[in-house]
């Protein structure tokens, strides 16, 4: 099983640059290929969360409600 971190830096709660370049090609051209397919749709909810929210504080808020 091939894992991908999560490898982005966010700045004033929109991604800016990416690490990985599989995340980067599913974020910017919503193409799969480099990422393994049993975390595709994972890293997408993902994806679409940071790139909605706000404010950084909605981060943390999610981190606290998952625990």
């Amino acid at each position: 099983m091939t894992s991908v971190k999560l490898q982005a830096t966010v700045s004033w709660v929109k991604i800016r640059n990416f690490v990985h370049k599989g995340l980067k090609r599913l974020y910017a051209e919503n193409s799969a290929k480099g990422v393994p397919p049993d975390t595709v749709d994972k890293l997408r909810k993902m994806l679409a969360f940071l790139d909605d929210m706000q404010d950084p504080e909605e981060l943390r808020q999610s981190a606290k409600s998952a625990i």
